[in-house]
C-alpha cells in the first residue's frame, strides 16, 4: 500500500492529480485546509484574497461542483479555511473520490487512522471557541475509549510545536498522541514549522512550509504542502518527504 501525504493545498488540486499521476498511490491524505469550498461566494475573506493572487486555489471549485474527478481517494481532515457548512451535509453531495475525514478513528485499508480536524482556540471566548474552524472538546471523545491508531492525521500541530521557535499547536493533538500512541503524526497548519521530530513512540512529520524554506530544502510542493510517501509493505512503514526529484528524504 502506498499513500501520498499532502499538506495545506488550499484548492490548488491539478498540480497534486498531476503527480499522483505521476506515482500511482492508493490514496492520498491531506492534513486540512484543503480549500474545500464549491466558489468564490463560499470563501472565508481570508481564502477570497488570497484567490485573488492565485487563482488556482480555485481549481478545486471543478472537483466539488462534480464537473471533474480525482483519480484516486482523497481523504482529508477540516482546517481552518473550508465552507463549514458545506462539510456539515458533506455525505449528500456524494463525491466521487474525495472523503471528508471527521474527527475520530477510521478503518483505511490496514491502517487505523486517527483524525482532528480544526485549529486549537487559545483563549477563554466561548462565542469564538464554539467556531467550527476550532476543533471542539465534545468531538474527542473517542479518545477516552481503549483504542490504538497507526496514524495521526491532523490540521494542528502538537502543544509548543507548531512553529520552528516553538509555540503554537493544539494540547488535543498531544493528548491524542499521549493516548493513541500512533506511529505517525502528519500534520498542517504552520509555515515554519520544525524539522520532524519524536514524541514517545510516534513521529511527528509537518506538511506545510514556506515556499522558500520547501525551496531551500529541495522538497517537492504544491504552493506550502509539502508531500510525501508512506508505503506499508508486509510488516514494514515507512515514510520520507518526495523531492523535487522525485526521490526521498527521511
Amino acid at each position: 500500500m502506498k499513500i501520498l501525504i499532502a499538506g495545506d493545498i488550499h484548492g490548488k488540486i491539478e498540480k497534486l492529480k498531476k503527480i499522483v499521476e505521476l506515482i500511482r498511490p492508493d490514496a492520498v491524505f491531506q492534513s486540512g485546509d484543503l480549500g474545500f469550498f464549491a466558489d468564490v461566494s463560499s470563501m472565508d475573506r481570508a481564502s477570497r484574497r488570497h484567490i485573488k493572487k492565485n487563482p488556482a486555489e480555485g481549481e478545486i471549485f471543478a472537483y466539488v461542483q462534480k464537473e471533474k474527478v480525482f483519480p484516486c481517494p482523497l481523504y482529508f481532515v477540516r482546517g481552518n479555511h473550508e465552507d463549514f457548512e458545506l462539510l456539515e451535509g458533506f455525505e449528500e453531495l456524494e463525491l466521487c473520490n474525495i472523503v471528508y475525514l471527521k474527527t475520530g478513528i477510521h478503518i483505511i485499508g490496514s491502517l487505523t487512522v486517527a483524525t482532528i480536524g480544526g485549529i486549537y482556540c487559545w483563549g477563554n471566548n466561548p462565542k469564538k471557541r464554539n467556531l467550527p474552524k476550532y476543533t471542539q472538546e465534545e468531538e474527542l471523545e473517542f479518545l477516552f475509549k481503549e483504542c490504538k491508531a497507526d496514524v495521526l492525521l491532523a490540521h494542528d500541530a502538537p502543544e509548543g510545536m507548531g512553529l520552528k521557535q516553538g509555540g503554537g499547536g493544539s494540547p488535543f493533538v498531544s493528548l491524542a498522541i499521549e493516548t493513541l500512541r500512533p506511529r505517525f503524526l502528519f500534520h498542517g497548519h504552520y509555515g515554519n514549522p520544525p524539522e520532524p521530530y519524536n514524541i514517545g513512540p510516534t513521529r511527528v512529520y509537518p506538511m506545510t512550509m514556506r515556499t522558500d524554506r520547501a525551496d531551500e530544502e529541495g522538497i517537492l510542493a504544491v504552493g506550502e504542502a509539502l508531500l510525501g510517501l508512506l508505503k506499508i509493505e508486509a510488516n514494514k512503514v515507512k515514510f520520507y518527504y518526495l523531492l523535487k526529484n522525485l526521490k526521498n528524504r527521511e
